[in-house]
């Protein structure tokens, strides 16, 4: 099982400063960024934008409001990107094209793959929290606030796709901001 330590443990206070060279230490396990918001910090409006978002994927999405608190698991892994988008949409093409041949046979080959499903690691769990920051006073008066996205990488092997998962959202929540 790929459990994942928080960032702490695993790079120990190892900061910018440090003389060991960021290959030689494991992958992030915590990535948190800024989604500034033009009404003066609405927190609850970047939560229902990270839930409408993750909601539209396939992969399971529990969201609690109150604690501004989310967990995801996917099992697939990557689910977001292009590629995946690409995948999904050739599958189904070739499912629908599959529904022309024996019925028998695709119910079994079905039963076979969901088996193993289940029996795999998940491709990537994570937990997200939206906590409320302030920017600092400024003469400007745009100054907006920023809420903060933290996202804890909590199981799942490839760190290659946590990172794509934390960019998507930071970039889908820009984009929208």
């Amino acid at each position: 099982m790929a459990f994942r330590p928080s960032l702490a443990v695993a790079r120990g206070g190892v900061g910018a400063g440090s003389a060991i060279e960021k290959r030689l230490l494991p992958a992030l396990t915590e990535v948190d960024f800024g989604a500034d918001v033009d009404d003066g910090g609405d927190v609850d409006g970047v939560c229902r934008r990270v839930d409408e978002e993750l909601g539209r994927l396939d992969l399971e999405w529990r969201f609690q409001p109150a604690r501004r608190i989310g967990m995801l698991r996917s099992q697939a892994g990557d689910v977001w990107s292009r590629k995946a988008r690409r995948r999904k949409e050739r599958l189904k093409r070739a499912k629908d094209k599959d529904e022309d041949e024996d019925e028998e046979m695709r119910d079994h080959d079905h039963d076979d793959d969901s088996d193993e499903s289940e029996e795999n690691e998940p491709g990537l769990v994570a937990k997200i929290s939206v906590l409320a920051a302030h920017a600092k006073a400024s003469a400007n008066p745009m100054t907006t606030a920023t809420t903060r996205v933290h996202i804890r990488w909590l199981r799942g092997q490839d760190a290659v796709v946590f990172e794509s998962f934390c960019g998507w959202l930071k970039r889908k929540l820009e984009s929208r901001a």
